[in-house]
């Protein structure tokens, strides 16, 4: 096996100082015919990272990342899709009205 290190995964859910070592598995990489690396713990056991408990801080962003929560990229999604749609609809149009009709859409 190979040095111990501190696991980044488990460092990241509230819990430091899990050390790991990476040891050479039997698997083999169907592709590339790499060999895949298992996490064991200090005894030789496989490593399972920790999980956040009901006292874990949460990550905050940091170096200018954005915390965004899943029904704003649904909502940001919904309107991209509707303006994609009015565009669409703007350039296969046959007549003017239909025209300024999509522009309207599209500037709401």
């Amino acid at each position: 096996m190979s040095k111990q290190e501190e696991c980044r995964t488990c460092k990241d859910t509230g819990h430091p100082n899990q050390l790991i070592g990476f040891k050479k598995s039997t698997r083999v990489h169907s592709v590339t015919g790499r060999p895949y690396w298992d996490l064991v713990n200090q005894d030789g056991t496989d490593h399972i990272h920790k999980e956040n408990g009901p006292d874990t801080p949460t990550k905050t962003p940091q170096n200018g990342q954005l915390l965004i929560d899943g029904t704003s990229v649904v909502k940001a999604i919904e309107i991209l899709t509707n303006s994609v749609n009015a565009l669409v609809f703007a350039i296969c149009s046959e007549t003017e009205l239909q025209r300024v009709q999509a522009r309207a859409m599209i500037s709401k």
